[in-house]
């Protein structure tokens, strides 16, 4: 049986660290304010979101619960999910540059998707389906997780060129 982490194992502290250090966010539809950001400008920005929190959106739970079950994740599943949309929050309120906005706007996708496989485990949770929370844990782990983790590492890289040029 699998045991349904909801991706803390891949996820972990570093990375969501990483993703709120670089600052990965979408700013409204006002093109001409993003256009006006530099690349440069947007990474300084992006790095202040550090909140010295590197536990990420399932410390709570896992907290709460270190070997979850289903009636875990029924009862507690929203706590990640909150997390999540937290960190979907935050990064929101960052300005991207152009140049960063298509990158911004994958991650933020991807942090969406996270957001509906957590929604989806606290449904199989009530269902008490162990089955179904397996098979959204591999789908997290396998798909949803490494697109995130690329989309971070796709503007960690852009904020490393941008400081080094």
């Amino acid at each position: 049986m699998v045991r349904v982490r909801q991706g803390s194992t891949a996820l972990g502290s570093a990375a969501l660290v990483a993703l709120l250090s670089v600052g990965v966010t979408a700013c409204g539809d006002n093109v001409d304010e993003v256009a006006a950001v530099s690349t440069a400008d947007f990474c300084v920005e992006a790095q202040q979101l550090d909140q010295g929190d590197d536990a990420g959106p399932f410390a709570a739970f896992y907290d709460k619960h270190p070997d979850p079950k289903p009636a875990d994740w029924a009862a507690d599943g929203y706590l990640v999910t909150e997390s999540i949309q937290a960190v979907i929050d935050d990064l929101e309120a960052v300005h991207p540059s152009q140049e960063a906005q298509p990158l911004i706007e994958e991650a933020l996708a991807a942090l969406e998707v996270m957001k509906q496989n957590s929604v989806d485990v606290s449904e199989a949770g009530k269902n008490d389906d162990q089955a179904a929370l397996d098979e959204l844990e591999q789908v997290n782990q396998d798909t949803n997780v490494p697109a995130l983790m690329a989309s971070i590492q796709a503007v960690a890289d852009l904020c490393e060129t941008s400081a080094g040029s």
